[in-house]
């Protein structure tokens, strides 16, 4: 019976064994299959925040680009208001000078006209003190 207990015994043990090794089996398959689920779960979380940096990338930078065209849009609008102002001045300038002009016209020809009324009433004068001395240039030539 000795071996017979034995033999229960080493059979006990075997069976005990094989399952230690069944449940041992089970665990590492189930470890390596958690690994594995563990590496996908990282895999797709660095996928996704490398998704994610990438979109807040482009939004940042779409951004930028937007401030830097309304930049320019702000500056080429100053700038043409700038210019236009500039020619508003310019052709006011060109304006009064031309006025300036008109006006230094009309005073020298008002002038000249003045100085012809003069110079007709000096002729009148002189005209008339011609015939006045003509008259008295007669009257004395008569008297005598």
């Amino acid at each position: 019976m000795r071996a017979a207990d034995l033999d229960a015994v080493a059979n006990a043990t075997v069976s005990q064994a094989n399952a230690e090794l069944k449940d041992a089996r089970g665990a590492a398959t189930q470890a390596v299959e958690d690994a594995r689920a563990e590496k996908a779960r990282e895999a797709k979380q660095a996928q996704d925040s490398a998704e994610e940096r990438k979109r807040a990338a482009r939004e940042t930078s779409d951004q930028r680009a937007d401030a830097a065209k309304k930049q320019a849009d702000e500056t080429a609008a100053q700038r043409k208001g700038a210019a236009d102002a500039a020619k508003r001045v310019e052709h006011a300038v060109i304006r009064a000078g031309e006025k300036l002009a008109e006006v230094d016209a009309q005073a020298k020809l008002d002038e000249a006209q003045d100085n012809r009324s003069v110079a007709a009433r000096k002729r009148a004068d002189a005209d008339r003190l011609e015939d006045l001395a003509d008259e008295e240039k007669a009257k004395r030539r008569s008297a005598r």
